[in-house]
């Protein structure tokens, strides 16, 4: 049984990468809340103990995250695609990629990751590009910021 941890905390990490001309985005969750927040969110239960589990909740995190987890960009959203997901410790990591061709002016993020099941939940974001290296701190209910 995983023990209980005091913080509810994820991070997203956001890097423009100009050799492939897109925004490469890792998320981070605690894998007990991330459980219980896909759970919540397809009224279904999500085990990721092993590798049954992973593939299964591929489908389920992909649709949380597309809700859960937005860019915009001139007033446009984009849309991520997912890229996988692995698990390290006591956490999931999650991969999502944005192709756009060049890098936009500035990036709005929305992140509400966790927020329905965890009233304390805080979303760290960082963003990176050349020249510009910053991190935004999310406590519930605050979801949305621009970089």
């Amino acid at each position: 049984m995983p023990l209980k941890h005091p913080f509810y905390v994820s991070m997203t990490d956001v890097s423009w990468n100009p050799k492939t001309k897109s925004l490469e985005i890792a998320v981070r969750m605690f894998t007990d809340d991330l459980e219980k927040g896909l759970s919540a969110a397809c009224k279904c239960k999500i085990d990721l103990a092993n590798d049954a589990g992973m593939q299964s909740a591929k489908s389920p995190l992909a649709s949380y995250l597309k809700s859960n987890l937005r860019f915009f960009s001139g007033g446009k959203e984009l849309q991520p695609s997912f890229e996988g997901m692995e698990k390290e410790e006591e956490s999931t990591w999650t991969y999502l990629q944005i192709d756009l061709g060049k890098m936009p002016e500035s990036i709005e993020i929305e992140n509400k990751l966790l927020f329905s099941i965890q009233e304390k939940q805080t979303n760290l974001v960082r963003f990176r590009k050349p020249g510009f290296d910053k991190t935004l701190q999310l406590m519930n209910p605050e979801s949305r910021f621009v970089f």
